[in-house]
């Protein structure tokens, strides 16, 4: 699965959930998507 795959899934996924989750799901995306970037493991 390529990158842009990757994130219209993300991107629909995040549509299906209520209004209220969608902030918890970005800062989860993005910690995940830092922690790819730099190779560290999640502590």
């Amino acid at each position: 699965m390529n990158k842009a795959e990757l994130v219209r899934r993300i991107s629909h996924d995040v549509g299906i959930v209520q209004e209220d989750m969608r902030p918890i799901l970005n800062c989860l995306i993005n910690i995940m998507g830092q922690t790819l970037v730099r190779g560290e493991p999640i502590q």
